[in-house]
C-alpha cells in the first residue's frame, strides 16, 4: 500500500495522510479492489485533489481575507467543446466567450488553479463556470460523465490578484528552519496567509504553508528558492 502511494515506509504513509497529501477517499479507492470481488467495474467517482485538512486550511485563509474567488484573478477566454450546451445567449460569433461581468466563473478549490496553469471550464447546474487544472481528478470525472458540460479555457492575462496557494515542505527539524523559510518568502514580496507544522518520526519535519501567489511562474520560482534552504528535502504544490 506504501509502495502504492509512492511513500518509503507505513510510517511515512501514515504521516502524508495527517499532513494532507491523501485524503481517506483516495486510500479506500485505493485499496478496495483488495478487500471485495469485482463483479464489474464501478462508475468513476468524484475525488478531490486537496485532502479535507489541506482544503480547509485554503478555505479558512480565503474566508478570513474575506475575499472570493469569482472572477478576480485575471482573464479567461472559453470555447464550447464539440456541440456542448446551447449557450447561444452568451456566445460570440466566433465560438467563444470572454470571462467579464456578464460571464462569470469560478475557481476550483479542489485544484485550486492559477494563471498560467492549463484549465478547463465546467458548466455547473445554476453556478455558473467553475474552472479546473486539466490533471484535476474532478475534471476527469466529468470528462467521463459529462464532456457536453466542458469549455476550453485560456488565460488571455493576469490580473493585479493574488490566490491562495498551497505549497508542502519537507525538511530536517532545526532551530531557524521557520525563519529561513519565512524569510526567503518575504525576499519575493510574497504574503504568508497561514503556516501549519506536522512533525515526522525522526528528526523531520512537514510544513504546510498557504501564500498568495499571482500566477504559475511566481510559483515554480518560490518552490526552486525553497528547495535550496539547508536541510529541505522536498518542496511540492499541494
Amino acid at each position: 500500500m506504501d509502495k502504492a502511494l509512492k511513500q518509503k515506509n507505513v510510517d511515512e504513509m501514515i504521516a502524508a495522510i495527517g499532513y494532507g497529501e491523501f485524503s481517506a477517499e483516495s486510500i479506500l479507492q485505493r485499496i478496495s479492489p483488495d478487500l471485495q470481488p469485482s463483479k464489474e467495474k464501478p462508475a468513476p467517482k468524484r475525488r478531490k485533489t486537496l485532502s479535507r485538512t489541506a482544503s480547509s486550511l485554503l478555505a479558512r485563509t480565503a474566508s478570513s481575507a474575506g475575499e472570493g474567488s469569482e472572477d478576480s484573478h485575471g482573464d479567461l477566454i472559453f470555447t464550447r467543446i464539440g456541440r456542448g450546451l446551447n449557450n447561444s445567449s452568451q456566445q460570440s460569433p466566433s465560438g467563444k466567450w470572454r470571462s467579464h461581468e456578464n460571464f462569470k466563473y469560478t475557481l476550483a478549490r479542489c485544484c485550486a488553479p492559477l494563471p498560467g496553469d492549463e484549465v478547463r471550464g465546467y458548466v455547473t447546474r445554476g453556478r455558473g463556470v467553475t474552472v479546473h487544472r486539466t490533471g484535476c481528478p474532478n475534471l476527469r470525472y466529468y470528462e467521463e460523465r459529462e464532456p457536453h458540460r466542458l469549455l476550453r479555457a485560456e488565460w488571455s492575462k493576469t490580473a493585479g490578484k493574488s490566490s491562495k496557494t498551497l505549497v508542502a515542505m519537507e525538511s530536517d527539524d532545526r532551530v531557524g528552519l521557520l525563519h529561513d523559510v519565512t524569510s526567503v518568502i518575504a525576499e519575493q514580496h510574497i504574503n504568508i496567509i497561514a503556516v501549519s507544522t506536522y512533525p515526522l518520526r525522526g528528526k523531520n519535519v512537514r510544513l504546510n504553508i498557504a501564500v498568495a501567489i499571482s500566477g504559475i511562474d511566481q510559483l515554480n520560482d518560490l518552490i526552486g528558492r525553497l528547495q535550496k534552504i539547508p536541510g529541505v528535502v522536498k518542496v511540492h504544490r499541494v
